[in-house]
């Protein structure tokens, strides 16, 4: 695919935290690592969706071509450049970049994980008036293997990013524990769109019928990548002692990823195979969310988990365990419950305790959706990113970024 220009539009915007005014919109280039269906990259789809055009004119980057999003992203209409690299240590897409930021005037760049982040850095080097927005979701250093060294390139990398954008207050104080300077670090909390709740009924009878549930049949879902960090066992044991108590329950596993074989061996070895689901990649989450009676999140840990996010919006009642922002969504005993991490028999009971009270976990799930609509909003989002994008582009005019 042939790099493509952003389309010309014409406005004035002023920014948002500053009284700074322009003739022409801020030139603004998302770097994505790829379109895989990860929770960072459904949320860049909706900010190319929503990010203002009048005061914005935006382009897509990416590294890798492919993947189950990158469909969504072109029915943006957003242009689509690829910076592919051919093998793992190919440093020509930091020169393509570095021709592309010159040739197009962009005045920012928002990196998303690591590898776009570092990309990013490397290719702005000799490029002074050009703002770097780097993005991070996860608290690693201490949750993988080569923690230690990945904290080390972080601090090189992120010493030539203008801002450091986190998704949860969890994050951020975790991230200064590791030594990251507080005046980088932008917290923007992730943002989901809250369907109107005229639908609800009718969303759920379709979500049920597309996974061939009556509307009586208890049915727990876990929205997620079938990846290790997910801790998909730990659900599937709950759901075991879940099915034991309620044999009529159902559990969807929505999501793909390289553990699904183990996952479906898993379930076999329980005994529980004929009542779990395995969707696979689903087009939207709204396809199947509102089917649920009780939405899990099992993972290790999280930066800003958009499962929750996205599940609660449509009222559906919560069960976390308390990772990263994670209760920041779910708070415990008010918009959900928690349980803690790998344990099993008291996931199934915070499972258990909604499943057998419908009453409370309507409550619940009717707390989480006004929660939600109150700080998660991808209005919201949008109004905060737009400031930050103002506001570096503005400091790096004056010569104050560093």
């Amino acid at each position: 695919m042939a790099a493509q220009t952003p389309p010309d539009q014409r406005n004035t915007h002023a920014g948002a935290a500053t009284t700074a005014t322009a003739t022409a919109p801020l030139r603004v280039l998302y770097l994505m690592e790829g379109f895989e269906s990860g929770g960072a990259e459904h949320r860049f789809v909706r900010m190319a969706r929503a990010l203002d055009r009048d005061r914005f004119a935006l382009s897509i980057g990416a590294l890798r071509l492919g993947g189950p999003l990158q469909p969504a992203m072109e029915a943006t209409g957003v242009p689509l450049v690829p910076f592919t690299r051919r093998s793992r240590f190919d440093l020509s897409p930091v020169l393509r970049l570095r021709s592309y930021l010159r040739a197009e005037h962009i005045d920012v760049v928002h990196a998303m994980h690591w590898l776009s982040n570092l990309t990013a850095t490397l290719a702005t080097t000799t490029l002074p008036h050009v703002a770097v927005i780097g993005s991070t979701v996860g608290m690693v250093y201490d949750a993988s293997r080569g923690g230690r060294a990945r904290l080390a390139l972080d601090h090189q990398t992120w010493r030539r990013m203008d801002r450091m954008t986190v998704n949860s207050e969890a994050l951020r104080t975790y991230l200064l524990g590791h030594g990251f300077p507080e005046r980088k670090l932008s917290v923007v909390l992730n943002g989901v769109d809250l369907p109107d709740a005229a639908r609800l009924p009718a969303a759920r009878a379709e979500a049920r019928a597309r996974l061939s549930l009556a509307p009586e049949t208890p049915l727990v879902g876990i929205l997620a990548r079938l990846t290790p960090v997910k801790d998909h066992p730990t659900f599937l044991r709950a759901a075991q002692i879940v099915h034991q108590r309620m044999p009529a329950a159902r559990f969807a596993l929505v999501g793909d990823g390289p553990e699904r074989p183990a996952l479906e061996a898993l379930a076999r070895d329980l005994g529980i195979a004929e009542a779990v689901i395995f969707t696979g990649h689903v087009a939207s989450s709204d396809l199947v969310l509102p089917a649920f009676d009780v939405a899990v999140l099992s993972s290790r840990h999280e930066g800003m988990p958009n499962a929750l996010l996205e599940a609660g919006a449509w009222g559906v009642p919560l069960v976390s365990t308390p990772v990263g922002g994670a209760p920041e969504i779910a708070i415990d005993g008010q918009t959900g419950l928690l349980a803690p991490v790998g344990d099993a028999p008291a996931l199934a009971d915070r499972i258990l305790t909604l499943l057998s009270d419908p009453a409370s976990a309507h409550r619940l799930g009717a707390a989480a959706r006004d929660h939600i609509a109150a700080r998660f909003s991808t209005a919201t989002m949008m109004h905060n990113y737009e400031s930050v994008y103002t506001e570096v582009a503005a400091d790096r005019r004056k010569g104050h970024g560093s």
